[in-house]
C-alpha cells in the first residue's frame, strides 16, 4: 500500500514498553551475535578456498547484521520514548527506514550473488552498480513512503534466487537446505517488519522461529568452517 505511515511497520505494537523492548533488545543480541559468528567464519572460509560462492555469502550476514540493528533501534526508540519519554525526532526514523531497506536489499543481492556466482560474469563494476540501485531503491521508497512496493521487489530477488538455487543442479543438497533455512528467516522477518500483517501475540513465536532458523543456519558455517579447517 503505498504511502503507508511508516508507525504501520515500527513502532509500539507489541503490548507494555518494558516487556517489548526487554524481548527486542534480547532478539537483537542473538541475531546480531549471530551474524557476526557467521560473517566472521565465512570470511576466513573464503580467504582459505578463494571462494567467490562464499565470499558473497559472507556479505548476505553483514547485510543482514546492519538492517536489524537499525530495524532494532526503530523499533525500541518508540517505546523508550512511550515509557520513559526519551525524545526520538520522526526524521531520524525516516532515515533509519532507508538505510534498512538498502541493507536488507544488498542482503537480497549478496544472496543472488552467492546462488549464482558460477552462471554470472561478475565485473568490477558489478558490486559498485548493486551499491547504487539499492540506494536509489531505498531513497524511492523513503520519498514516495512506498514501503510495500520496495518489499515486494526485495521478495521477487529472493524468490528469484530460491527458484535458481533449487533448479542447480550442480549445487549440493545440503547447501539448498542452507539457503532454504535462510529464506525461510528473512520471510519471518519481513513479516516482523511488515506489523500490521501480524497480531501482536503471534510476534513472540516468530522472534523464536527466526531464532532457530538462523540458529540452524550458524550451525551449518560451523560444520563447513570444520572441514576447512581440517583442509
Amino acid at each position: 500500500m503505498p504511502g503507508m505511515s511508516m508507525l504501520h511497520y515500527y513502532g509500539p505494537h507489541m503490548g507494555p514498553p518494558l516487556p517489548a523492548i526487554t524481548l527486542e533488545l534480547l532478539y537483537l543480541l542473538i541475531i546480531l551475535g549471530l551474524c557476526a559468528y557467521v560473517y566472521v567464519r565465512l570470511k576466513d572460509i573464503a580467504s582459505l578456498s578463494k571462494h567467490k560462492g562464499i565470499f558473497h555469502f559472507s556479505n548476505i550476514f553483514l547485510y543482514f547484521g546492519i538492517a536489524y540493528l537499525v530495524r532494532s533501534v526503530l523499533v525500541i526508540m518508540p517505546l523508550l520514548r512511550q515509557e520513559f519519554l526519551i525524545p526520538w525526532p520522526r526524521q531520524w526514523m525516516s532515515v533509519a527506514m532507508a538505510v534498512v531497506f538498502y541493507s536488507s536489499t544488498m542482503a537480497a543481492f549478496s544472496t543472488v550473488l552467492a546462488a549464482m556466482y558460477r552462471r554470472i560474469k561478475e565485473p568490477d563494476w558489478l558490486q559498485l552498480a548493486l551499491h547504487i540501485v539499492s540506494a536509489v531503491l531505498a531513497f524511492v521508497a523513503w520519498l514516495s513512503r512506498s514501503y510495500p512496493l520496495l518489499l515486494i521487489i526485495q521478495s521477487v530477488i529472493m524468490l528469484g534466487a530460491i527458484v535458481a538455487i533449487l533448479l542447480d543442479t550442480r549445487m549440493h543438497s545440503h547447501n539448498k537446505v542452507t539457503y532454504i533455512l535462510l529464506f525461510i528467516f528473512w520471510l519471518c522477518n519481513v513479516l516482523l517488519t511488515a506489523r500490521w500483517l501480524l497480531p501482536p501475540s503471534s510476534q513472540a513465536l516468530f522472534y523464536a522461529l527466526s531464532i532457530a532458523v538462523f540458529a540452524s543456519v550458524s550451525f551449518r558455517v560451523r560444520k563447513r568452517y570444520a572441514h576447512a579447517k581440517e583442509a
